[in-house]
């Protein structure tokens, strides 16, 4: 779960390192961004030599692992150690080539492009 102003980590290779949450897109009211959602983000801290991202650009970024434990049957729940987020554009495919960590196996169903750049699937 993401709120206004968090910073969090860029899990593909596009360039920006750190990147902070601005708002959430989608249709609900709430403030909160979830695993598999979408929000607009500005890059605080990128890498010079990628020329996808600069620091103080705005991106979409969609959620791929949270610290917030996610129940996938009555008694297994999954939680990862970070939360990060990979960079898209409006049409919500990647700006990176590769996502490094391991990706949830629902969120390569949503979105098909996940599986094929993602090296873990759990």
């Amino acid at each position: 779960m993401l709120q206004h102003e968090s910073r969090v980590n860029v899990a593909d290779n596009s360039g920006a390192k750190r990147v902070m949450v601005i708002q959430k897109l989608g249709g609900s009211n709430k403030s909160l961004v979830h695993q598999g959602q979408v929000a607009v983000v500005v890059v605080k801290d990128s890498d010079l030599t990628r020329k996808k991202t600069y620091k103080s650009t705005l991106h979409r970024a969609l959620v791929i692992r949270s610290k917030i434990s996610l129940a996938r049957t009555a008694t297994f729940r999954i939680r990862f150690d970070e939360t990060a987020v990979i960079l898209v554009n409006k049409r919500n495919l990647p700006l990176g080539s590769r996502i490094r960590g391991p990706v949830l196996q629902e969120l390569c169903e949503k979105f098909p492009f996940i599986g094929t750049l993602s090296q873990i699937i759990i």
